[in-house]
């Protein structure tokens, strides 16, 4: 892309150069300005601009309407109001000003578009359409007929059918389980996710929460998701559920172990993912494929019984994975504990 080209594309962006009379006409001003070096009027500009593009599609009437609206850009100044004949001059200043005017513009109205853009997307990113084609289907068969499965694109899709299709239906006795291999396209609602999971647990059900050892170092990451504040209240709210005798604990599995990164509700559906980059996921109901759902939850039971509880000693889990000492997680974990002991943090 030529100079030029480059130019007249970012002017276009500011919507200042839809057909380019506005740069004829300024560029008009500016030339025979700086001949006669002094301001000058329309039919001045209006001749200047005949010499320069002879086949210029515009009159002098044309000519005015363009000056009129350089001057509402502050691209172009009036000499003179009063005048019979308003003359006009334009310089390097005034051209400045007028661009970043145009450029805050439509800085402001590109910003409210992507704000827009982004309800829209967080909106239908929501949207069960499995609730749709249910109530699609009891109208057209009058049946109770249920979707058995469905695929995640993207966090927030993830985010809500772990939402509404497993921690939103737990009950008293259920089992949810929970695996998390990484956390990097989870970080932006990892405290609302969490959230949805003890809610689920004051209900009555269990959870068995399993992490990898690579989480347990990767402090910048969690610091990001996981400010020390709300980490440190995370862990405090868990002990106060566990003490109250709720099933909740959260296991570090073995660095070789073979699982899925999903989560279930005991033995009726699931959330996996299938890949990170770009992020897909599937919901799948044990109608829809048993095999599946059956060896996910037979992988995570064999690895659970083998790992090692976040609420163990400290001191054990550092034993275990010498990489967490400085960990963050570890080590907001035991100010946590000092904390509710009354020790000096």
């Amino acid at each position: 892309m030529s100079s030029r080209e480059r130019l007249e594309k970012s002017l276009g962006m500011l919507g200042f150069a839809h057909d380019l009379r506005a740069l004829s006409v300024l560029r008009a001003v500016l030339n025979v300005q700086s001949s006669l070096q002094r301001p000058v009027d329309v039919l001045e500009i209006y001749d200047a601009l005949l010499r320069a593009e002879p086949g210029v599609d515009l009159t002098r009437t044309g000519v005015r309407k363009v000056l009129e609206a350089l001057v509402n850009m502050r691209m172009v100044m009036v000499d003179s109001d009063r005048a019979r004949r308003k003359k006009y001059s334009a310089d390097a200043n005034t051209i400045v000003t007028g661009l970043e005017d145009l450029k805050h513009q439509t800085l402001t109205r590109l910003e409210a578009r992507r704000r827009f853009l982004r309800e829209e997307l967080s909106l239908l990113s929501s949207v069960d359409f499995s609730h749709m084609a249910a109530s699609l289907t009891r109208r057209t068969k009058n049946n109770k007929e249920q979707p058995r499965s469905r695929l995640l694109r993207g966090p927030e899709a993830y985010r809500e059918a772990t939402r509404s299709e497993i921690f939103g239906k737990a009950t008293a006795g259920s089992i949810i389980r929970v695996t998390r291999l990484w956390l990097g396209p989870f970080m932006s609602t990892v405290l609302e996710a969490f959230n949805d999971l003890l809610r689920a647990v004051e209900k009555g059900a269990e959870l068995q929460f399993c992490v990898t050892p690579d989480i347990l170092t990767q402090s910048d990451l969690l610091a990001t998701g996981l400010p020390e504040d709300n980490l440190m209240e995370s862990f405090a709210r868990v002990a106060r559920l566990r003490k109250e005798g709720a099933k909740i604990d959260t296991r570090i599995c073995g660095p070789n172990a073979r699982t899925y990164h999903f989560s279930s509700l005991n033995d009726e559906s699931m959330v996996i993912l299938l890949s990170e980059d770009p992020l897909a996921a599937t919901w799948v109901s044990r109608s829809f494929n048993p095999d599946l759902v059956k060896s996910a939850i037979a992988s995570f039971d064999l690895i659970w019984e083998q790992s090692v509880s976040l609420f163990d000693s400290p001191q054990r889990l550092i034993d275990m994975f010498p990489g967490s000492k400085s960990g963050y997680l570890i080590s907001t974990l035991v100010r946590s504990r000092e904390r509710m002991e009354g020790k000096r943090v």
